[in-house]
C-alpha cells in the first residue's frame, strides 16, 4: 500500500508532500555531494569543478523554513 507523508506547516500553513520516492532521489544527491567532496579532496579536477546539488530537508517547511511542521503519515 503506498504511503505519503503530508507536512502542514504551523507558522505559514501551507501544505506539502513527500513519498519514498523523493527521499530515496534526496539521499541520492546527498551521496553523490560526498563523493564529489572527496573527490575534491583527493585532488580530482573534475569531480571538483562539479556544482553540489541541493538537497531538502524535510523536517522543516519547504516554503518558510519553519520547523514548526506536524507530519502526517497518509496512505492509499
Amino acid at each position: 500500500m503506498p504511503t505519503e507523508t503530508r507536512i502542514t506547516c504551523k507558522s505559514c500553513g501551507k501544505v506539502s508532500h513527500y513519498n519514498l520516492d523523493d527521499k530515496l532521489n534526496n539521499f541520492d544527491k546527498q551521496l553523490q555531494n560526498v563523493s564529489r567532496r572527496l573527490g575534491a579532496l583527493g585532488g580530482n579536477p573534475f569531480l571538483a569543478a562539479r556544482k553540489s546539488e541541493a538537497t531538502i530537508d524535510f523536517n522543516k517547511c519547504q516554503y518558510c523554513g519553519s520547523r514548526n511542521i506536524i507530519k502526517e503519515k497518509i496512505k492509499f
